[in-house]
């Protein structure tokens, strides 16, 4: 590499050795703009500018520079599942380590069995990635991993015993559950279940297995076994298009073919009229309207 130029310059994210760190050329990049340095979170690493707003860029530059401190949340899904990270990048750290507008880290000292290795560096088991998200707001990320069945309420449980009781995560752990307890697919569904734990209506269930007969299976998002009542939220995000609304009018023929009530909400309606749910909802299960119990047809996985 000649001094003074920019030519033959790390086109990826890239950990320098002491020497390379010092030398001229990197020095030159560094000061064109060309590269960005990863510090205060990896001093030795350095990217090409274009990165700088990646946060893939930035899970590798915390993997390069430290990769026994996990990263986790949205960002340890991209190395478990696939999913495309957000910024800031979420690491855990046994000290206190200064975080920035891309990286923050999380005081605490995980247990071994809440981390996995990948081929460049650590990150949180996706039951914590999901808590995470949840303590964060990113609900989405929470759903749509459920809704994938990568976890479960049961292995949830299971990693949230393990988190120390004195973090800030482990401190949240317990409501976390609770509030995803139900087996929430979607926000729109979870918003749902929080509204019938608020009013009070017990005996309900998200996405359980019905089975129909004939060899026909649903799943529907919100069953009241007891009453014979479906409810389904219909989202633009996965009911929209001709193709969708053939595919739920078909759905919710199958179920009142075999006699379960349907009752179809908007995610709008949850949220800007509960009260117009509820009502409805209760119209439903009023006594004159109670039907024979669907129990037998329905089937929950154990760990659900």
């Amino acid at each position: 590499m000649r001094e003074n130029t920019l030519e033959n310059l790390p086109t990826g994210v890239t950990l320098l050795t002491a020497a390379e760190s010092r030398s001229p050329e990197i020095r030159y990049a560094l000061s064109q703009g060309a590269l960005v340095r990863g510090a205060p979170v990896a001093p030795r690493v350095v990217m090409p500018a274009q990165l700088a707003e990646d946060p893939r860029a930035w899970v590798c530059a915390v993997h390069c520079a430290e990769p026994d401190l996990p990263v986790a949340g949205r960002a340890a899904l991209w190395s478990t599942r696939g999913l495309d990270p957000t910024m800031p990048v979420h690491v855990f750290s046994p000290g206190p380590r200064r975080s920035t507008a891309r990286v923050k880290y999380i005081r605490t000292t995980l247990p071994r069995d809440l981390v996995i290795g990948t081929n460049t560096g650590s990150c949180t088991v996706d039951e914590i990635s999901v808590i995470l998200c949840a303590a964060l707001g990113d609900l989405e990320t929470a759903c749509e991993v459920i809704r994938e069945g990568w976890v479960t309420r049961k292995t949830l449980a299971e990693a949230a015993s393990m988190l120390p009781n004195n973090s800030w995560l482990g401190r949240r752990s317990s409501a976390i559950l609770a509030d995803l307890a139900g087996n929430p697919w979607s926000v729109a569904e979870l918003n749902l279940h929080r509204l019938l734990r608020r009013a009070g209506i017990d005996g309900w269930t998200g996405n359980p297995t019905i089975y129909l007969g004939d060899g026909l299976s649903r799943t529907p998002d919100v069953a009241l076994v007891e009453h014979g009542i479906i409810i389904e939220v219909n989202s633009v995000e996965f009911h929209s298009g001709a193709e969708a609304l053939e595919r739920e009018t078909r759905r919710v023929s199958d179920f009142m073919r075999a006699g379960w009530t349907v009752v179809t909400l908007t995610p709008s309606m949850i949220t800007q009229d509960p009260d117009g749910v509820l009502d409805l909802i209760r119209s439903q299960m009023a006594p004159q309207r109670i039907r024979t119990s669907r129990r037998d047809q329905c089937r929950w996985g154990e760990d659900r």
